[in-house]
This record gives C-alpha cells, structure tokens and sequence, in this order.
C-alpha cells in the first residue's frame, strides 16, 4: 500500500466476513489472496471473527475489532465493514489533519 493511497474498505455483504478481510489483506497487500502471507488463521481464528459478528445489525449492536496484520491494521466493524491501513496511511492521514 503507498503511503499516499486511502485505506482499503470492504463491505461484507455478500461474502463471509473472514473472506471479506482476506480479500481487503490482499488487495492491500496488492497479492492474490489465495497468495496472502501468513494465512488469516495463524493470525485469528476465523469462526470466532464470524461468530462476533453474526447476525442481524439490532442482533450486532456496535462495536470493532482491531488486530494486526504485519504492517498492517484491520478493523473489522460490528456493520460488517472491513477497514485495512498500513502505518504509512496512519501518518499520511495524521499529517493531512
């Protein structure tokens, strides 16, 4: 991810939410995510990441997760929305601010 590009967002709305933030690792990864490294589950266990956030948004509530992915950051949202940052990001955005 360049320092100067916007966070990767995903929407897990078709897709599980543990292969929506596969896909946002790598796409900001800029990889196939079958090529992504490590894998999720050596990170995080990705049936306790869907069972978090399973169910309907009354069902949710609120609430985000936040785990680190190498060098970056991944926010899963309690409305299924996937948010991947690297550190460059971070402080471009601190900068702009």
């Amino acid at each position: 991810m360049d320092s100067g590009e916007q966070p990767i967002m995903r929407k897990a709305d078709s897709e599980a939410l543990p292969v929506a933030v596969v896909n946002a690792i790598a796409e900001a990864k800029q990889v196939d995510p079958d090529e992504l490294s490590p894998k999720l589950a050596d990170v995080i266990d990705p049936d306790a990441l869907a069972d978090l956030f399973r169910g309907s948004d009354a069902q949710r509530g609120e609430g985000e997760l936040v785990f680190a992915f190498g060098e970056h950051d991944v926010r899963v949202h309690a409305s299924g929305v996937v948010e991947v940052t690297s550190e460059e990001t971070y402080l471009v955005r601190e900068a702009d601010d």
